[in-house]
């Protein structure tokens, strides 16, 4: 969809691209169906207590994940310098600060989490040592994950999105299959299914270390020492540690609020909207997956003019595919959890509608973002942007001790999210030339004309459908015929047009 600076890097986008959304859709599949069946077998109040218990300890894993797009993001500048050397010593230096970072979180977990677990989470008391063994297991996925993450770092920037792809696809099935074992145990099944997903966990950690050392000459741990090196990936990597507290902040503590004035029915219902809204922003993250190393590298090489086409063409992109599935879901929610689970719960249709509001605002900034990253200019970045985003927590937690409604996080978030873009915006024009009015008319013109147009054709259309699984499908087709006229017509300029048809073209003989 994309004019590239050359046909084997356009081929390589283009053919990653196509393995990651195959990857995409089975692994949405098969989560979906995997969550159906474990909120069968546990039961509400269980998946409640499992995804706010695991979440405390997911809620630390914005220090892997931070760490990884910093691991990333050294990897891919320095294969597009194309410095081999710097490349072993990125990665073992990776490692010993991974290795660092893994003994503070023990420390933090087995102190102040076990805490907050012990004093301040609402669980009942029938179910507390379930919850213990949980939140163990939980921990020690936790590590295992994060001391694994300089050899995923390391698939990823070398653009091998086919075993990233395996390796995914593997993690899902796994966790589909140890289902058959949970139900016939007799024992407590929680328990049994934390521990099944810690054993998942470790075969999906281990297949990604085997095929790293076999293929990356650079995966081999070798005692090294670069002091200019290593403070620059510990600055890097801490500043977009407190970018990603942001994105925790909205996920996990959110989550904790929800627990502490509602309860862990309300949490079951966030849960379920949540794997929702995973399933909508797997098709931005699949498609950044892919986009992110070679946006890296072109700033690496200084190809300017090829970054600028990147960055705006896969923001239009990713946020027409976005709507692609956006429509569809926000109009038959409670028809697709009715399907999808057989019983509605309280507070789920809300919930999910507005968490893919959340979603389809935030997703606009991963673009923004990755320039960014790849300037490496991420302290005035994340100081700024993200202040603005963890104001979420005590801003919810004010309007839960006011008596409003639980709904009132999410609307909190929306309202944040979208002033927390514009910020971004004016951030990175003092980081790299970069025209705000061009932005508009490239990218928020076009968008802004796409959601109007098409939330007018569809809804109208929409009430005019018969209800049930017809009016499902049929608005299900008009919704992705609609945006995806108004997507070409509108968001894609004549030349990504031409490209467009030119690849129809080709894979139509």
């Amino acid at each position: 969809m994309m004019k590239l600076n050359n046909t084997s890097n356009g081929k390589r986008i283009a053919q990653n691209t196509m393995i990651m959304y195959v990857r995409m859709l089975l692994v949405m599949a098969i989560t979906l169906v995997t969550v159906r069946f474990v909120l069968k077998i546990l039961g509400v109040e269980d998946y409640g207590i499992y995804n706010v218990v695991a979440g405390l300890v997911t809620s630390m894993s914005f220090v892997s994940n931070s760490m990884q797009m910093a691991t990333q993001r050294f990897y891919a500048y320095a294969i597009g310098e194309r410095n081999e050397e710097k490349q072993k010593v990125i990665f073992n230096l990776s490692l010993l600060i991974y290795a660092t970072l893994v003994i503070i979180v023990l420390i933090l977990a087995e102190t102040v989490g076990l805490w907050f677990l012990t004093h301040k989470m609402v669980i009942p008391e029938s179910r507390f040592v379930a919850a213990l063994w949980i939140y163990h297991f939980a921990i020690l996925s936790f590590v295992i994950t994060m001391l694994t993450t300089p050899f995923a770092a390391m698939i990823i920037a070398h653009e091998d999105m086919g075993v990233f792809a395996v390796v995914s696809l593997t993690d899902c099935i796994l966790k589909l299959l140890i289902l058959i074992p949970l139900t016939l145990l007799p024992y407590d099944k929680l328990i049994f299914y934390g521990m099944f997903i810690l054993l998942v966990t470790i075969i999906k950690e281990g297949i990604v270390i085997l095929y790293s050392r076999k293929n990356y000459l650079e995966c081999r741990f070798k005692k090294t020492w670069d002091r200019r090196q290593f403070r620059s990936i510990l600055s890097y990597s801490g500043w977009s540690l407190f970018g990603t507290m942001a994105g925790t902040a909205y996920n996990q503590g959110n989550n904790l609020l929800i627990n502490m004035f509602f309860g862990p029915i309300a949490n079951a219902a966030q849960a379920v909207a949540f794997q929702v809204s995973t399933a909508l922003n797997m098709f931005s993250s699949n498609f950044f997956v892919v986009i992110r190393p070679p946006l890296i590298k072109s700033y690496a090489e200084g190809n300017h003019d090829y970054m600028m086409r990147l960055f705006y063409t896969s923001g239009k992109i990713t946020f027409c595919l976005l709507l692609l599935i956006f429509f569809p879901l926000i109009l038959n929610t409670e028809y697709i959890l009715t399907l999808w689970l057989g019983k509605v719960s309280e507070y789920m249709v809300s919930f999910t509608q507005l968490t893919l509001i959340a979603t389809i605002i935030l997703a606009m900034h991963q673009p923004i973002t990755t320039l960014v990253q790849a300037a490496g200019a991420v302290k005035r970045y994340h100081a700024i942007v993200e202040t603005i985003t963890l104001m979420c927590v005590p801003l919810t937690y004010l309007f839960f001790r006011l008596g409003y409604p639980v709904q009132w996080t999410f609307y909190i978030s929306i309202v944040l999210f979208v002033v927390a873009h514009f910020i971004r915006l004016l951030v990175l024009r003092t980081i790299m030339p970069f025209s705000i009015n061009e932005y508009c008319v490239k990218f928020l013109l076009p968008i802004t004309a796409i959601v109007c147009i098409s939330i007018m054709i569809v809804y109208v259309i929409y009430t005019l459908l018969p209800s049930g699984m017809t009016g499902f499908i049929l608005s299900c087709i008009v919704s992705i015929l609609t945006v995806s006229v108004c997507s070409f017509g509108i968001a894609f300029n004549k030349q990504e047009r031409l490209q467009v048809i030119k690849m129809i073209k080709k894979h139509g003989k």
